[in-house]
């Protein structure tokens, strides 16, 4: 195998590029456009996964399904994935690429880790049914369970408003009691909740994502886990609101697994 056949190169489109209406987006001409100057940024006539960064609610799916289509058809992309959208908009565009003919999506990113679980309602599941893979950033919560205090980063990351409330600073609490237990790192228990969950998935480690996160938070897919196992635990309720919707039990169940000095890409 060549080196380039040895590299899994991605990249994504839908965020503005430039002040022009017409760069941005997920219309046939902004894919098309997009993937070509991306190619040639890269240096390579193509690309093993192409993502698009979010739903267009201003673009018709059947457009944009058509136009990922075409940059497959023409050899610039080999598969397709998607990024930051609720499942029911990425099942009715992997439907509409099924009913057309067109390359689906075989691949999901989107936010996951100890402090963010919505996913885990109905995108992990409807991926699980469908053999989608998924890949998860911000596995640190953007730097949240890494650290003890303030960074230069708290400062100027504008997203980091969205972690730091009372459950989430119990749950870094448990994350730096597991961690010190264990003799390790807080981000290598984070990183390991993450690789050690049963939704199947990769962390992107050091990711830092410039679209913005949804403010829908918490999930408690381990709600049945924590009864079994005797540990306190919140159900959901309803619509998923910022602080009712989380569990402060998982921690130490999930990060026990975590051995002294494992490298946390072994464990990936």
């Amino acid at each position: 195998m060549s080196a380039r056949e040895r590299l899994v190169l991605a990249t994504k489109v839908y965020y503005p590029m430039s002040d022009d209406p017409n760069d941005r987006g997920l219309s046939r001409k902004h894919i098309a456009t997009a993937i070509d100057r991306s190619l040639a940024r890269m240096g390579t006539d193509h690309v093993d996964l192409y993502v698009i960064h979010a739903f267009d609610a201003g673009t018709p799916v059947e457009e944009t399904m058509e136009a990922l289509h075409d940059t497959v058809r023409a050899g610039k992309v080999r598969y397709l994935g998607a990024s930051t959208m609720y499942a029911w908009q990425f099942a009715k565009m992997n439907h509409v690429a099924a009913m057309n003919g067109w390359t689906p999506f075989v691949n999901m990113q989107c936010q996951y880790n100890v402090l963010y679980r919505e996913e885990e309602r109905e995108m992990f599941p409807y991926c699980r049914d469908r053999g989608i893979a998924v890949t998860a950033f911000s596995p640190l919560a953007r730097g949240f369970l890494a650290r003890d205090a303030g960074t230069a980063r708290t400062a100027h990351d504008v997203y980091q408003e969205y972690f730091g409330d009372d459950i989430d600073r119990e749950i870094a609490r448990r994350v730096r009691e597991v961690a010190a237990r264990r003799r390790v790192s807080t981000a290598h228990v984070a990183m390991a909740w993450v690789a050690s969950s049963p939704n199947h998935k990769r962390s992107d480690r050091g990711c830092c994502e410039d679209g913005t996160p949804r403010r829908r938070r918490g999930g408690t897919g381990a709600e049945a886990r924590c009864r079994r196992q005797g540990l306190p635990s919140r159900r959901p309720t309803g619509r998923a609101t910022r602080s009712t919707t989380r569990t402060r039990c998982d921690v130490r169940a999930r990060c026990i697994r975590v051995e002294p000095g494992a490298p946390v890409a072994g464990i990936l």
